[in-house]
């Protein structure tokens, strides 16, 4: 079921940020049992690895790239690093061999993570954009562990607003309420669902919750400018 109210007249407030990445910290227990993995296969890369993930946090995918590359010789078989390699080949120009990285992790280890990270290639890449394809691997991903992570369904709410499927979005806005109440996405996504379902006192209330937790403040005046505070004192002076 597709809509095209208000609501989704407003993608280009979506595209003008990457909410995929706008979880505050990289999850660092998962990421010691991510170390814990690779210490047990050659415990010599595990630094470098560490230091090829603070630069890709960093977005210096250039360095990341020469470093994950330096643990992929030494361990190719490390599903982690062969997913992380690809998506950043992928960013700095290179779809093919991007998505060959990806679905070789998917082949050697099909997880959550690993579905998730060629989805966002389908996602982001220029040149082989397939919504319908990222859709499906995020939707396998959910039925693995850490199907909810909030990544996953972060995206799979930017995929549904752009293919304006209003069914989608509302399920995936709901969980996160449910399950990520603490992250700036979550109360993004609900504004944009308050104000599609007319409700703008909710719309305007989630919007400032989610400027508190770091949305752009050009956004934020987007996102009422778009309708919300006009209807908002429509309501109030009862035109």
């Amino acid at each position: 079921m597709k809509t095209t109210k208000h609501t989704f007249l407003l993608l280009f407030i979506l595209s003008s940020i990457q909410l995929i990445a706008q979880n505050p910290a990289r999850d660092l227990i998962k990421e010691k049992k991510i170390e814990a993995q690779l210490k047990s296969i050659d415990s010599t890369i595990v630094n470098t690895y560490r230091k090829a993930t603070i630069a890709m946090d960093q977005n210096n995918l250039k360095l990341a790239d020469s470093l994950y590359s330096i643990v992929y010789t030494k361990a190719p078989t490390f599903d982690p690093v062969i997913r992380r390699l690809g998506m950043i080949r992928l960013q700095l120009g290179n779809s093919k061999e991007g998505i060959e990285l990806c679905e070789k992790a998917i082949a050697i280890n099909k997880t959550s993570y690993n579905l998730l990270s060629l989805a966002y290639c389908y996602f982001i890449d220029v040149n082989n954009r397939n919504l319908g394809k990222a859709s499906s691997l995020l939707k396998e991903a959910q039925t693995l562990p850490d199907g909810d992570d909030p990544d996953i369904l972060s995206l799979l709410g930017q995929i549904a607003l752009q293919e304006q499927n209003i069914v989608d979005f509302r399920s995936v806005t709901s969980e996160l309420l449910e399950k990520h109440s603490d992250l700036m996405v979550t109360h993004y996504f609900a504004a944009i669902l308050a104000s599609q379902d007319g409700k703008w006192k909710l719309a305007e209330n989630e919007i400032q919750q989610a400027k508190k937790m770091g949305l752009p403040e050009e956004t934020v005046k987007a996102f009422l400018d778009s309708g919300v505070s006009s209807n908002l004192n429509k309501r109030q002076y009862g035109y």
